[in-house]
C-alpha cells in the first residue's frame, strides 16, 4: 500500500560471493569491530564483506528490473481481505478485487497464539550523521558495541561509516517493550558524545522499524493455495533478527520450486535444527540465564567470525554446530535446552 520510494531502512548483510544486488550496494566492508565488556577486537572478515542496501536504491532497482517483464504488475493499494475456495482465491483491495490460482503472503496476521515459542521484538532506531570533524575510518563498521547501559534488556549500537565524517549510527534493542522515541535518541546522542567523542554533528536521515525474532511455526497456516513467506512464513532469523540474505535464498528456492514444478511447501519451509537452536538461544537470552553481551562476547572471543557468519546463515555441518556450541558459557544453554525439552 505504500509507493516505496523513499529511504525507510537499511539492510545489511554478509557474504562472500557477489551479491545479485551488487550495483547498488552502498558500501561494503571486510574489517569490523567488536565491542563488549568480556572481549573487543577490531576483525578481518576476509574473505566475507559486510554489505549495506539503502532500501531507497533497492526499490528503485527492483522496479527497474520488472519493467522489462510484461508478466509483472506492480498494484499500489490497501489489502482488505482474502477468500479461498476450491477454484482459487479472490483477494479484495481498495481498487477492487483480484482472482488467482494462489496467494504468497508476506505480512503478519494479528492474533497469532506465540504462546509455544520463543519471542522477542527487535526495535531499532538509526540516525545517518554528518561530523564536522574526521570520526569515522571509512574501511571499518562496527558490528556490535554492547559499551551502552543495557536495562535488563539485550542493547548494541552498530556504526556503517561511508567518510570519515559521515555513517549510520544505530541502536538496536531486543525487548517487547517498544520505548517512545526521546529514549532512543538519548541512547544515539550518548553514544555519539561518548563513544564517538564528537558533539558537533548534523543528523542527514532517520531511520526507525520493529522486526519480530520468533521460533512460531507459521507453516502451520499455510493452506493448499495461501502460502507465508517472508517475515510470515518465519524467514527471519529468530536468534539474530538477520532477514535480507535469508529471504533472497528462499526466494530463490520458492521461484526454483515453481519452475520446475517441485514441492512448494518444503522450498518455503524454514524448519530445521537451527529453529531449536535458536529456540535455546532466545530462552537463555529472555529468561536472563545469560546476557547479550556475555553470550556474543565469548562467542567472538573463542570462535573464528567466519565460523559465526556461517552458523548464522544456516550452512554448518552438525560438527561445526557443535564447535560453535563451545562458544557461548555452556550451563545458561544447557538449562535452556532442558527446558525446551
Amino acid at each position: 500500500k505504500d509507493a516505496k520510494n523513499t529511504n525507510d531502512r537499511t539492510w545489511s548483510f554478509w557474504e562472500k560471493e557477489q551479491s545479485p544486488y551488487e550495483s547498488i550496494i552502498h558500501k561494503s566492508w571486510s574489517k569490523i569491530n567488536f565491542y563488549s565488556s568480556v572481549h573487543e577486537e577490531q576483525i578481518d572478515i576476509s574473505p566475507y564483506r559486510y554489505k549495506k542496501i539503502r532500501s531507497a536504491d533497492f526499490y528503485a532497482f527492483m522496479k527497474d528490473h520488472f519493467k522489462a517483464y510484461a508478466n509483472v504488475d506492480f498494484l499500489q493499494a490497501e489489502i482488505n481481505d482474502f477468500k479461498e475456495d476450491n477454484d482459487g482465491v479472490v483477494v479484495s483491495t481498495s481498487d477492487g478485487d483480484y482472482s488467482c490460482d494462489r496467494v504468497f503472503k508476506s505480512y503478519l496476521d494479528e492474533g497469532f497464539d506465540f504462546g509455544s515459542s520463543q519471542n522477542v521484538l527487535q526495535h531499532f532506531k538509526g540516525w545517518e550523521i554528518q561530523t564536522e570533524k574526521d570520526v569515522f575510518q571509512p574501511d571499518v563498521a562496527t558490528f556490535m558495541d554492547f559499551r551502552v547501559e543495557q536495562n535488563g534488556e539485550i542493547r548494541f549500537l552498530y556504526v556503517l561509516p561511508t567518510s570519515t565524517k559521515k555513517a549510520l549510527v544505530e541502536v538496536a534493542i531486543f525487548s517487547n517493550t517498544i520505548l517512545d522515541h526521546t529514549t532512543y535518541d538519548g541512547i544515539l546522542k550518548g553514544y555519539i558524545e561518548t563513544q564517538l567523542d564528537t558533539q558537533t554533528y548534523t543528523i542527514v536521515e532517520e531511520e526507525f522499524g520493529i522486526i519480530p525474532m520468533t521460533t512460531y511455526a507459521f507453516e502451520q497456516h499455510n493452506t493448499a493455495r495461501i502460502k507465508h513467506i517472508g517475515t510470515a512464513g518465519g524467514w527471519v532469523k529468530a536468534s539474530s533478527g538477520y532477514a535480507f540474505k535469508r529471504i533472497q535464498h528462499k526466494s530463490k528456492a520458492l521461484a526454483a520450486a515453481l519452475v520446475n514444478n517441485g514441492d512448494i511447501d518444503r522450498a518455503i519451509s524454514s524448519k530445521n535444527r537451527f529453529r531449536r537452536y535458536d529456540q535455546i538461544f532466545l530462552n537463555a537470552l529472555l529468561t536472563a540465564k545469560a546476557t547479550g553481551d556475555e553470550v556474543f562476547g565469548k562467542m567472538f572471543k573463542r570462535l573464528d567470525t567466519d565460523i559465526i557468519f556461517k552458523f548464522l546463515d544456516e550452512e554448518t555441518s552438525f560438527l561445526e554446530d557443535l564447535k560453535v556450541f563451545t562458544g557461548p558459557p555452556t550451563m545458561p544453554f544447557f538449562r535452556a535446552f532442558i527446558e525446551e525439552l
